[in-house]
């Protein structure tokens, strides 16, 4: 599932089957069923998107992630969205913020931006869509990815399938005037995190998630 328009499209042709059968007899599906079942998987996967932001499945990387020093309380800024992709590039003056969206994609694109000396603060997450978060180069960065359902991919390592949440460090995290703290989740979708130029990633002893 590389995609929102893909994790829809398989939705609706879900539906679509069902209620095609159901006009076949082939299964007792009504449009009334057809429906109650669409309200009942936008619920569950609410719920679930809800749990994950809370940290419900934190496990050790979550426990890891919350004892690190240097967290700084909650967001400023940032964007909201219920339905469609978000996006943020090009030049800016990157600022503690939350970007959000439950159905599409969250692109975030900080390779121009002007990160300032200190720890910023970040969290980006998408209920059914996946993110993708690509650092500047020259800031270190400290990050939390999640996915739920979908592949995670930090800094060029990639878990697929299932259940996935890891903290990872840049080797030059510690050392940075300039660093970024992320949090990058998704419910049903890719997470990927990378950087201009790379990034060795160094995992706190214990976090393996």
């Amino acid at each position: 599932m590389r995609s929102a328009g893909e994790i829809l499209g398989a939705i609706l042709i879900l539906v679509g089957v069902l209620a095609l059968f159901s006009t076949t007899g082939l299964f007792a599906f009504g449009f009334g069923e057809l429906w109650r079942l669409s309200v009942a998987l936008l619920v569950i996967g609410a719920g679930i998107w809800v749990l994950m932001r809370s940290g419900a499945f934190g496990g050790r990387a979550r426990q890891a992630w919350d004892a690190a020093p240097g967290w700084g309380g909650p967001s400023a800024g940032g964007r909201t969205r219920l339905i469609g992709e978000l996006s943020v590039r090009g030049p800016l003056a990157l600022a503690p913020s939350r970007y959000e969206t439950f159905i599409g994609e969250v692109w975030i694109d900080l390779s121009a931006a002007d990160v300032p000396e200190g720890e910023t603060n970040l969290r980006v997450s998408s209920g059914i869509g996946g993110v993708r978060v690509l650092l500047p180069a020259g800031v270190g960065a400290l990050v939390r990815g999640q996915t739920l359902i979908g592949d995670l991919e930090l800094f060029g390592r990639q878990d697929e399938g299932f259940l996935h949440e890891r903290v990872v460090a840049t080797d030059d995290y510690a050392s940075s005037a300039r660093r970024v703290r992320l949090e990058a989740t998704s419910t049903v979708g890719n997470v990927a995190v990378r950087r201009v130029g790379g990034a060795r990633p160094v995992e706190p002893s214990a976090v393996d998630g």
